[in-house]
């Protein structure tokens, strides 16, 4: 199974090397649409030096932020939902993931965060449960080995 074929769907399993070159290309996908999509909310003001000093520069970038996150959302679950069938652990666990992932710009783009430049403790905290959520993410899905052999997903991936 190509990389691009991990993204659509949810059947079967997927080893760490197209879970990891998957990411990447999300993550290409992300960097190109960020820059298009702050420009686009913030009409331009993203680009001025005293961006992130009010509470709109916060705003735009969790309106920003919730986009992407919906755009990327099936590519994104497809390649995480078979990574942890490879592990023989049901694809749900990523669906309470996820909505961890989204409590830091849903926060941003109410305006509960403060601005950019001066978050808030509220903020400071979702900002850091959803790094520590990331790293667990990326430590479990990237590096430990799948099952070896059939599991109750499929057989291994090549």
């Amino acid at each position: 199974m190509d990389v691009f074929d991990a993204m659509i769907g949810f059947d079967g399993r997927i080893g760490r090397s197209t879970w990891w070159i998957g990411n990447i290309v999300l993550l290409l996908a992300i960097a190109v649409l960020t820059v298009g999509l702050l420009h686009v909310i913030s009409k331009g003001r993203w680009l001025d030096l005293d961006y992130g000093d009010d509470a709109r520069s916060s705003v735009d970038s969790g309106l920003a932020s919730l986009i992407l996150m919906v755009i990327i959302l099936y590519p994104s679950l497809a390649l995480s939902i078979r990574r942890f069938h490879d592990l023989d652990v049901s694809g749900a666990w990523c669906v309470a993931l996820f909505a961890l992932s989204f409590l830091y710009p849903a926060a941003q783009f109410q305006g509960l965060t403060g601005s950019l430049n001066a978050e808030n403790t509220l903020g400071k905290w979702l900002f850091r449960l959803g790094i520590a959520v990331m790293i667990v993410w990326i430590a479990i899905l990237g590096f430990v080995p799948g099952t070896s052999g059939p599991n109750t997903y499929g057989v291994a991936p090549v």
